[in-house]
């Protein structure tokens, strides 16, 4: 049984004149513990699907299933990593990652543990009673990671988390995530604008058509596990990143208005 699956997903907006239609017929599977990215031009329905599996926007056809059983609405067994931290500013790096446990009474003892653990895993020891404006882009990400992870859900959903941050910051954390990855053993969905992020992350990478998506290509990346990032400098993973840039550059190009504006 597949960790994720839509079957015939059809998802819109409504508009003042009738519906925006933004994913189309969208059929897939996830294994678990599988770690797959998603990537498109802007504006594909990247994030849409994403919001959807978390049970935050009702298909208007079909269906998502997580561990054989619909999405009705949001739930524990989802857990969501945005682009913005989202921290709570007025509580410390431990009170964030622990929000959701102390919502849900676990006992402080437990909990507690719980935070201390994810804090180890993320490589923020001696940050526990930190504020968000002490900590860098990198650790605040971090800390949003653990945060997700104190849930313990079964799928991990992943919205562009590191965009903003740097360029030497954002490698940082892509290894620091597959090593969170590999310990935890989380299905993970990945959105992601970064052709190379994708290619470094993923078992696979799902290539979206413009809006509406439909799914254009369904890729395995080729290469073995654990990877270290000199293997972005290879010819061979080059080669896939241009294969699966050539699949998107024109909606690329299409979504910017490139083209619109170098028109006579």
């Amino acid at each position: 049984m597949a960790a994720l699956e839509m079957r015939d997903l059809h998802l819109a907006f409504a508009g003042r004149e009738g519906p925006l239609h933004v994913v189309r017929e969208l059929s897939l599977e996830v294994a678990a513990r599988e770690f797959v990215s998603v990537v498109g031009a802007s504006g594909s329905g990247k994030t849409t699907v994403l919001r959807a599996v978390d049970g935050l926007l009702r298909p208007l056809r079909g269906e998502i299933l997580v561990n054989g059983e619909p999405v009705r609405g949001p739930g524990p067994s989802r857990a969501v990593v945005f682009q913005r931290d989202c921290l709570l500013p007025w509580r410390t790096v431990l009170d964030n990652i622990t929000l959701s446990l102390r919502l849900r009474a676990v006992p402080v003892a437990e909990r507690m543990a719980a935070g201390l653990a994810l804090i180890r895993l993320v490589g923020l020891r001696g940050f526990e009673r930190h504020f968000p404006h002490q900590l860098s882009g990198g650790m605040r990400q971090r800390v949003n990671l653990a945060r997700a992870l104190a849930a313990d859900p079964d799928v991990l959903l992943m919205d562009e988390p590191f965009a903003a941050l740097d360029a030497q910051t954002r490698e940082v954390m892509q290894l620091e995530l597959l090593r969170v990855w590999r310990d935890r053993q989380k299905t993970v969905l990945f959105v992601t604008h970064q052709i190379d992020e994708a290619v470094y992350l993923s078992d696979r990478i799902l290539v979206l058509t413009s809006r509406p998506a439909r799914l254009r290509e369904d890729i395995r990346v080729p290469f073995p596990r654990p990877r270290s990032l000199s293997v972005k400098r290879s010819p061979e993973f080059m080669a896939l990143v241009d294969y699966i840039w050539g699949l998107i550059e024109d909606d690329v190009i299409a979504a910017a208005g490139i083209g619109d504006a170098a028109a006579p």
